[in-house]
């Protein structure tokens, strides 16, 4: 599964999986309970740049980032030649390392969906896991209210 340069290699260390699906290493914290082992995964932005760390438990399929500025995992991926076929979003982070980390797994929808508008067709396994992702992607309207000086500069 690493198949890549020495900064891309997966690891493995323990952490402490926070809320909002931020993890801290170890030896930042230097807890000893709550700790679980993990799979590091490098991750990169569109243009490539490592921009943050994701902290896989397969255990619990948990994932979570280290600086939380990811999107995706895979997102250098989204303009690679594709000659014609979709973009593939897999379901689970599993599914993205067994496709040798080709196409995306995507961390937080919301951010992610303006960069993947970029970059259809998106492919993905199944209908169900289609539906899913099309709720996800899909961004709400804004609230709007009608403001009581906007009448008077009018």
């Amino acid at each position: 599964m690493n198949g890549r340069g020495a900064f891309d290699a997966l690891q493995s260390s323990d952490l402490l999986f926070r809320p909002a699906g931020r993890f801290n290493l170890a030896r930042e914290v230097g807890a000893v309970f709550g700790l679980v082992s993990a799979i590091i995964i490098p991750v990169h932005d569109e243009t490539g740049d490592l921009v943050d760390l994701a902290a896989w438990n397969p255990d619990d399929a948990a994932l979570a980032l280290w600086r939380g500025m990811a999107s995706m995992l895979g997102a250098e991926n989204i303009f690679a030649p594709r000659f014609g076929e979709p973009l593939l979003v897999h379901e689970t982070p599993l599914d993205w390392l067994r496709a040798g980390r080709h196409g995306v797994y995507i961390v937080d929808p919301q951010r992610a969906a303006p960069l993947l508008r970029l970059s259809e067709p998106l492919g993905v396994a199944g209908e169900a896991h289609g539906r899913r992702l099309r709720q996800a992607l899909t961004i709400p309207a804004p609230r709007i209210v009608v403001a009581s000086n906007a009448r008077a500069a009018a």
